[in-house]
């Protein structure tokens, strides 16, 4: 692909969309950790891997676990093992897998997830999840965030119609996170349901 310079990190043209996200982690990694360490992070709903491969880029991580549905999953694997095929991977089963760079795995198996991650995100997608299902991902990422993690949560509420999704902020229970940086929603946030 082609790239731009920004800031003096080289980014491929179909990532600026993810600048945002990206800019707001680094800027938070800047005040809490050094930015040269190398990450173990997890993504809840990467769909086809555009931050994590930002990060790779960087070369800021030594692991990365995609947390998907299956139609999403696959878009992620297939790019990202593409553009770094030296990279190792592994699909998760119902076995707990082998240590390895990438990490794909469906949600009904994330229990055989047995490591700690320095970093978790999760950017619109639990906000579009039912309620139930949104709480049990925030009690996963509770379990295997490393005592030092950093939780990115970019989420309003109530993103559809339907009516078994979050309604309240507060129904989430974010307050057992240590909170280390607030900031405006950005990007598909609506006065009606953010």
């Amino acid at each position: 692909p082609e790239y731009i310079s920004i800031v003096g990190i080289q980014l491929p043209i179909t990532h600026v969309f993810k600048l945002s996200t990206f800019s707001n982690m680094i800027e938070i990694l800047d005040d809490y950790k050094k930015t040269d360490y190398k990450f173990k992070f997890a993504e809840i709903g990467a769909g086809w891997g555009a931050v994590a491969s930002i990060f790779i880029g960087q070369d800021m991580l030594s692991s990365y676990t995609d947390i998907d549905i299956p139609e999403t999953l696959v878009l992620g694997a297939t790019y990202l093992t593409n553009c770094y095929p030296k990279l190792s991977s592994v699909v998760q089963s119902n076995e707990i897998s082998e240590s390895s760079f990438f990490n794909f795995c469906m949600p009904n198996f994330t229990a055989k997830l047995d490591k700690k991650f320095d970093i978790v995100l999760n950017e619109a997608s639990l906000a579009e999840m039912p309620k139930e299902t949104a709480l049990a991902y925030i009690d996963w990422v509770a379990d295997h965030l490393d005592k030092d993690g950093i939780f990115f949560w970019n989420n309003g509420r109530n993103r559809s119609s339907a009516k078994d999704v979050t309604q309240r902020m507060s129904e989430y229970n974010l307050s057992r996170f240590k909170p280390i940086a607030i900031k405006p929603q950005r990007g598909r946030a609506k006065l009606q349901n953010d």
